[in-house]
Order: structure tokens, then sequence, then C-alpha cells
């Protein structure tokens, strides 16, 4: 005997109103302290994929956004980069007494990697040696050696290991140990250096000064870059009028619009890719750039 053909219409009717990872609610919040928090990232529970979780802490005057369960606060979000502020990640080696290794670490199964393009280890002092590790088969690091205090500033604060240095990150690493050391006691530099720090940074992030040879964490303000993607089993698909592309970083996808659409490449509907129709063109910084509308009248 068959099923009345409304048996069925409870679960059907349940199915409609679970929550689609490729669709966040309506009620999602967009912003958070002033930064865009754009899907497949979100706030609120059902407002983004798996791994793409931002907690927005309330604690400070201003709003500020992290990585749910990190200390990695957020700067800004672009399709397959993160910028997160690296301020809290610095070694610290003195001629007092303070010392302090300084980790990046990211959820093992999570959607990030730190960017071995984007990003350089870098090293301030003038009697200063300084390692980066990822715990397994990556070491590296440099050296930074000062004769005199004239010696140091370097044409266009430059890190030619006076004062400064610099060395390569290792692609697609979600754990860097940092660490930071003397190789005279600063015997020979007392008189203007006491201190050695090291950290990541993203690319033309960090212009050396001579001042930072003195206290640089408690005025530092730098940036590194995260890489993200969407996990092959990430249950989240492309929207209307755009297209899957592999991930730069190895695995994974990212989506992105179609020729002549624009906006959201995660969403459908008015949040995601559409028609963009030129209305003007105006000069920034004498860089042409176009104005674009998504009027489709």
């Amino acid at each position: 005997m068959g099923s009345h053909p409304l048996a069925n219409l409870p679960c059907l009717l349940f199915l409609l109103l679970l929550p689609s990872s490729s669709h966040p609610t309506h009620d999602c919040p967009q912003q958070c302290g002033g930064i865009d928090i754009p899907f497949p990232f979100g706030i609120r529970p059902n407002c983004s994929i798996p791994g793409f979780q931002v907690s927005c802490n309330h604690h400070s005057q201003t709003p500020l956004p992290y990585l749910a369960d990190t200390q990695l606060r957020i700067l800004s979000i672009s399709n397959g980069e993160l910028r997160v502020d690296s301020a809290p990640f610095i070694a610290t080696d003195c001629n007092d007494g303070r010392r302090a290794l300084a980790t990046i670490s990211l959820p093992l199964d999570g959607p990030f990697t730190i960017s071995g393009t984007s990003n350089r280890f870098v090293a301030i002092g003038c009697d200063t040696v300084a390692v980066v590790a990822d715990g397994g088969t990556f070491t590296s690091g440099c050296v930074s050696l000062c004769s005199t205090q004239e010696s140091v500033l370097s044409p266009g604060g430059a890190c030619s290991g006076v004062g400064c240095c610099e060395a390569a990150v290792p692609r697609g690493r979600r754990y860097l140990s940092m660490g930071a050391g003397n190789m005279f006691g600063y015997v020979n530099v007392s008189a203007f250096d006491n201190c050695s720090y090291s950290f990541v940074v993203e690319r033309g992030g960090y212009e050396f000064r001579e001042e930072d040879l003195r206290e640089f964490p408690g005025r530092a303000s730098i940036a590194m870059r995260l890489e993200w993607a969407v996990g092959d089993d990430g249950g989240v698909g492309c929207g209307e009028n755009a297209y899957r592309l592999s991930a730069v970083r190895g695995s994974g996808y990212l989506c992105n619009c179609s020729e002549g659409y624009a906006g959201n490449p995660y969403l459908n509907g008015s949040g995601g890719c559409q028609v963009w129709k030129v209305i003007g063109l105006m000069t920034v910084t004498s860089v042409p750039t176009l104005i674009f509308s998504t009027n489709l009248a």
C-alpha cells in the first residue's frame, strides 16, 4: 500500500528550513569594529562555513574581530588571504634578562596557513642572531650586527644585516616558532642597543628605523598574511555567475566571479556576483579607477 503523498511533508519542510552553508541567514552581521566580515566568514552561528568563524570581541571601546578560538586579530579579509595583527608575536632577548619566544599556531585541521610568499621573517638588533622554525623540517634565520650607532641606518629602511636582517618564511605552515638572541652579550653596543627582536611581517610592511632598536614591541604596528581556501569537503559551492579555481597554496579551492561580474562569489542573489556597469572614470593617486554600478537597468 503506497504512502499518502503528504506523509513526507514535515520532513521536507524541515529540510527547507535547515540553514545552508552557501546561504547565510539574513541577520548575519557584516562588520565588526569597522572591519568587513564577508561570507564564507561569519560572526554568528549559521553565518559561516566550518573553520571560518569570527569572534567579535566587545571588551575594548571598539569591537575587534578575531579568528575564533585564536589570538589572531583580523585587520582585513580578501579572497584567499587574511591580514592579521602580528605585533603580539614578537620574540625578545634583552640584556636586562627579558626573554621570550614567540609562536604562531593555527588550527591543524583549519583552512588557514601562514603565507610564505607574502611574508618575511625579520630581526632587529645590533648584536642579534634570530631563528624561525616550524617544529619539524624547516629552520632558518639571520644575523644582524652593528659597529657603531652611526652605521645603523640603511637607505630606505632596508634590512641589510646592519641593525636589521630578514629571511624567508616557509610555505604552507600552520605553526612557526621564533627566537632572538645575542652573540656577544651586547658588550660592544650597550650604549645604544640592549635588545634583539624577531617577528613575521608582510612584505613591504616594515621599514627599519634606528629607534626600533629600543622597546620596539611597545609601539610595533605590523601585520602578517594568512592564506585560506575552502576545503574540497567544505560543503559550499560557488554562487551564481562564479567559478571555482584551485587555491595557490595547493589544497582546497576558491571561488571567483565570472568576467563582467563582481561581488561575493560564495553567495547567490543580490549579495553574490552581479553585472558591473561602468558609470564613470576618475583618477586616484594617478591610477585610473573605474567606478561601477550594480544597477542592471
